[in-house]
Order: C-alpha cells, then sequence, then structure tokens
C-alpha cells in the first residue's frame, strides 16, 4: 500500500480517487480490509537484506542532483551567519 501511494503518481491518484475525507476514509479501509494475496518473503526480504548493508565503501561513487529547499521566509534554512 504505501509503495504504490510513493510511486504510482502519488497523491494525485489520490485525491482523484478519494477527493474529499469521507471518501479517503472509505478507500483506507477498504485498501486495509482487502487480503493480502503476495509472498510475505517478497515483502521482508528488501528490509532484511538492508539490514547490515552499509554504503561507505562506495559512497563517493554515487551521484546524484540534490535540490535543497528552505522553510518559506527563511534562508539558508533558518540559520545564521
Amino acid at each position: 500500500m504505501f509503495f504504490a501511494t510513493a510511486t504510482n503518481d502519488g497523491n494525485q491518484a489520490l485525491q482523484r480517487l478519494a477527493p474529499t475525507s469521507a471518501k479517503a476514509d472509505q478507500l483506507l479501509h477498504e485498501r486495509l480490509k482487502a487480503p493480502f494475496t503476495g509472498d510475505a518473503n517478497n515483502n521482508l526480504y528488501p528490509w532484511e537484506s538492508s539490514r547490515d548493508y552499509n554504503p561507505l565503501a562506495g559512497l563517493e561513487k554515487i551521484k546524484a542532483t540534490l535540490l535543497a529547499t528552505a522553510p518559506l521566509g527563511k534562508p539558508n534554512g533558518g540559520k545564521t551567519k
């Protein structure tokens, strides 16, 4: 459920499915009542395999774009010079 929220058009898709608080509650209850048809091992494996993962060995190889934002009205994240 949470993976789908974060990957399948996220909040916008949920807003279309349940545009009101009452419909959102109904959708949540329906999803929580739905039977789990997957294999539990497929859900546990990613968590267990990351338990002892240490990224330090290859940290310098990671390249990523970062967009840092500051709270509204607080340049530099509210830090003073």
